[in-house]
């Protein structure tokens, strides 16, 4: 029995040549497919009565949590479906945006435009080696802004640490500073910077 993945169970709901409209749930050929009738077929299902056990993310009370649904088969079956289009339109999205991407990155260089993925690390604890226990107490933190620029075949690499706490956009506005010079001091003649975070 082959496997069946997230990706191969869209491509069995949406035409076989999918255009937008398909992923987007207005496509007339394939908008009442449903993965319920998909996985059915696929698997042996013996009893649809019989106690399954799966996770959903939820909502409550404005906190988003990971729940353990006790069920039958049919009301699992059913949550799939309730829960199709929603999904189908995020892995479109997240393909499409996956895709443009990959293209930008592949079309930058270094005379004319580069990309540059951004990201703030967790906040890193300063630690001294031969501290005396009561500065364990009162330690420093720094927090890390990671940086890869990539301009054609050449990529480079960049951490920035500060002790200003606060992943805001004052940090962000300051890091862009210092990755500008940095740019223009190695590619003079690019004109043009894609940020991707």
């Amino acid at each position: 029995m082959d496997k069946i993945t997230p990706s191969n169970l869209i491509d069995s709901v949406v035409c076989d040549q999918p255009n937008d409209n398909c992923f987007l749930n207005c496509c007339n050929r394939c908008n009442n497919r449903l993965p319920s009738s998909i996985l059915q077929s696929h698997f042996i299902i013996v009893d649809e009565d019989d106690e399954w056990t799966w996770s959903i993310w939820q909502t409550t009370n404005k906190k988003v949590d990971l729940h353990n649904i006790h069920g039958s088969v049919a009301s699992l079956l059913d949550e799939i479906d309730e829960q199709w289009t929603k999904f189908v339109i995020h892995s479109y999205f997240n393909r499409e945006q996956r895709s443009y991407i990959s293209n930008l990155r592949l079309l930058s260089n270094d005379t004319s435009y580069v990309t540059v993925q951004i990201d703030f690390a967790e906040n890193y604890t300063i630690i001294r080696q031969r501290e005396v226990q009561a500065a364990h107490w009162n330690n420093l933190q720094v927090t890390l802004f990671t940086v890869h620029i990539k301009a054609g075949t050449n990529h480079k690499n960049m951490v920035i640490i500060s002790d200003y706490m606060r992943h805001d956009t004052a940090f962000v506005y300051c890091a862009q500073r210092l990755i500008v010079e940095f740019i223009k001091k190695h590619y003079p003649q690019v004109t043009k910077i894609n940020y991707l975070r």
